[in-house]
């Protein structure tokens, strides 16, 4: 390449590594640098996102405490929250940790991140000499262990409890409004009680019905958690994609 081409890329990589934040000394060059600022940037994309989607929790949480639909949030928030926090609020503290540690004054390297949290999973919190990262292996193996589990019970209890419990609440309301229904009619005309009743039912019922304006459908409630629970196992995931895009 003519010097010409090559004072072009150096401006060019100088540029990019600027708005990176990452500055690059005179006579060092650009690829060097790169891999440290696509880190950087791919973690802080992780704290961001991990941050918005508790912000989103939050709200959750006064949505349902407004609304006083303890079922959900009993049985469907506090597994999301146990979920989030266990792996990627736990992903988030092992990130903040690498930056504030200086490594140099370790007797081990510094392990990459990706492979903690994936022997975490895949190992249930086993560790070893490449997933060490603090002083004591001991400890962060049992957190670990107990963070992994507390992520894989959040999974099945936000997805069977609430479609159980809400059937069970049915069940139990749905005889005492015919009973109403069958003693009813000797105070008012049987025809405005019943008709009464039966909207009563139904307004409970359809309490958690998502507003189809029909009764307690099992099937149709398990299917709609099944997807709800989909979506967000995978929504929390889709937030810190780029985290698995190095190996920092």
């Amino acid at each position: 390449l003519s010097p010409v081409c090559l004072g072009s890329l150096r401006r060019a990589a100088s540029i990019n590594a600027e708005y990176m934040g990452v500055l690059i000394p005179p006579g060092t060059t650009a690829p060097s640098k790169l891999p440290f600022g696509n880190s950087v940037k791919m973690k802080c994309s992780v704290l961001f996102g991990v941050t918005q989607m508790t912000f989103g929790l939050i709200l959750e949480f006064s949505n349902h405490i407004v609304e006083g639909d303890m079922v959900t949030l009993i049985w469907e928030w506090i597994p999301q929250l146990v979920f989030m926090a266990a792996f990627f609020m736990y992903m988030c503290l092992i990130i903040i940790y690498k930056w504030t540690v200086n490594w140099e004054e370790k007797d081990y390297a510094p392990p990459s991140l990706i492979t903690v949290l994936v022997n975490m999973v895949l190992g249930f919190g086993k560790v070893d000499d490449q997933t060490q990262l603090f002083d004591d292996a001991d400890m962060q193996e049992s957190l670990q262990m107990w963070l992994t589990t507390g992520m894989l019970l959040s999974i099945p209890i936000m997805l069977i409890f609430k479609p159980i419990i809400l059937y069970c609440k049915h069940k139990r309301n749905a005889p005492e409004g015919y009973d109403e229904v069958r003693h009813g009619g000797q105070d008012q005309g049987a025809e405005g009680t019943t008709t009464e009743i039966h909207q009563n039912i139904s307004a409970e019922a359809d309490g958690h019905g998502h507003g189809h304006g029909e009764g307690f459908d099992f099937s149709e409630e398990f299917i709609h958690q099944l997807i709800h629970t989909i979506e967000y196992v995978l929504g929390t995931g889709r937030s810190s994609e780029t985290a698995k895009a190095h190996r920092g």
